[in-house]
């Protein structure tokens, strides 16, 4: 006989998503919704308990370990609004910084420079519609914009140098442009 399910068992499924080691490889950090909603955690890389870092009403987008610090970039919206905002966790200090400030600009992480300077995104902070991309000094806050060809743009990598960031812009999901 078959088993029946309920809607119900299908929306208590836990999971864990995403995954980002330390520098030193001996941590991962991750995502998961064992609390209710989607929240940083991190975990000893060879196994072991989970310790959750962040409890907020709101689910996390995202989380990524700095290249040289044991520091993780996350997203999150507020009430529900989907405009993420980009958020600096320092693990030694076990603080939160926020790293954007424009409460109705969505933002969309790129990566880390390979020095752990910097991080790039993209914000639709010009003009509400186009996503233009930046590169922010992490330590001062100070951002500038480095590509604003309108539409959908988003920041990838960066070099090994860290003097250039490879760019996508996307027209339809099939045609996209990449740029250095």
């Amino acid at each position: 006989m078959a088993n029946i399910y309920t809607i119900q068992d299908f929306l208590e499924i836990k999971s864990a998503i995403g995954g980002s080691f330390s520098p030193n490889g001996e941590k991962i950090a991750f995502r998961s919704n064992t609390s209710g909603t989607f929240q940083l955690y991190i975990a000893p890389r060879d196994g072991g308990k989970a310790e959750q870092l962040t409890f907020y009403h709101e689910p996390l987008t995202l989380a990524e370990f700095s290249p040289t610090k044991d520091e993780i970039v996350f997203g999150m919206g507020e009430g529900g609004n989907e405009k993420v905002q980009l958020y600096l966790y320092d693990s030694a200090k076990k603080n939160t910084r926020r790293l954007t400030q424009k409460q109705n600009c969505v933002y969309r992480f790129g990566d880390w420079s390979k020095d752990g300077k910097l991080i790039s995104y993209s914000s639709n902070e010009r003009n509400g519609a186009d996503f233009d991309v930046y590169v922010m000094d992490v330590a001062s806050g100070n951002t500038h914009m480095v590509f604003a060809h309108g539409e959908w743009c988003d920041a990838l990598d960066f070099s090994p140098s860290d003097k250039k960031l490879a760019i996508r812009k996307q027209h339809t999901f099939v045609h996209q442009d990449l740029y250095l």
